[in-house]
């Protein structure tokens, strides 16, 4: 065969070719079938490890001395390792902290991604409130003293921008004061690629 086609390289016969139909049948139905096996490889290596879910779940409550610095919440870590990726990010985080001096949280994320997130807690003044948060910003949470639950929730969108790394979840009293805070079992990060 004389001739292929641009983009797959498909063969065709020209004028001058003699006439073969099953052999000119045979090398366009391989070729066809090697562009389509090529075609599919690269569409599931795309799509490698897209939809599927990155957890960090703490199993056993911890207990924070009062500091007014952040520290982080060694279980509350997700790794996110694809450069090109846009992650959804939710989280659910069970805590307790004293009425004064409250508690706040903030998420650092890798250089060059871009976090912008959702966040339901009941703010400084006891009111459940949707706070639109971006990248590491501090967010101030109430308190109820110690043994009393709350819940913060966590919605968003992190687009790495060609960058690799980590987001961890980091705590600290609000205020000075007295009494540290608890993050307790079942406080989640997770993170599923959507691109």
């Amino acid at each position: 065969m004389s001739g292929s086609t641009p983009t797959y390289g498909l063969p065709y016969p020209s004028l001058s070719d003699a006439p073969d139909g099953a052999t000119q049948m045979q090398a366009l139905a391989t070729a066809t079938d090697t562009a389509l096996a090529a075609e599919a490889a690269a569409r599931a290596a795309a799509i490698t490890g897209l939809y599927t879910p990155k957890y960090a779940l703490k199993t056993t409550a911890k207990s924070y001395s009062a500091s007014t610095s952040f520290t982080n919440e060694v279980d509350l870590v997700l790794n996110l390792d694809v450069a090109t990726a846009v992650y959804e990010i939710h989280g659910f985080i069970s805590y307790d902290a004293p009425a004064t001096p409250m508690f706040k949280h903030t998420i650092p994320v890798p250089i060059g991604a871009t976090l912008r997130y959702a966040c339901t807690h009941q703010n400084t003044s006891g009111v459940t409130y949707c706070f639109p948060c971006n990248g590491a910003d501090t967010v101030s949470s109430y308190g109820l003293g110690i043994g009393n639950r709350l819940a913060i929730e966590i919605d968003g969108l992190i687009s790495m921008n060609g960058n690799t790394g980590v987001i961890q979840m980091a705590f600290a009293n609000n205020a000075s004061g007295s009494g540290g805070f608890n993050i307790y079992e079942g406080s989640y990060l997770r993170a599923v690629r959507m691109k």
